[in-house]
């Protein structure tokens, strides 16, 4: 049996001059003050925007046959789960 190793590099962290957004694109980070729907793991869609605080709110959406699901929200730090 044999065993190889091989070492391994770190890639340098980002210039602070070029920060990225962990997800997604730097197009897509300009346009976080629109709403935008996100669908649900349910397929139940809400309608993700910011308050005037810069707090992110999420309102569910009626579903095709005109029902608004059941949505309960909580917020982590600045992190927002439905």
């Amino acid at each position: 049996a044999v065993t190889v190793i091989a070492p391994s590099v770190a890639a340098p962290q980002d210039d602070a001059a070029t920060k990225r957004p962990l997800t997604g694109s730097a197009a897509a980070a300009g346009k976080a003050d629109k709403p935008v729907t996100v669908t649900l793991v349910t397929g139940d869609k809400v309608l993700v925007s910011r308050d005037s605080s810069g707090n992110a709110t999420a309102s569910a959406l009626a579903g095709a046959d005109g029902t608004v699901p059941l949505v309960q929200t909580r917020r982590s730090g600045k992190d927002l789960y439905a």
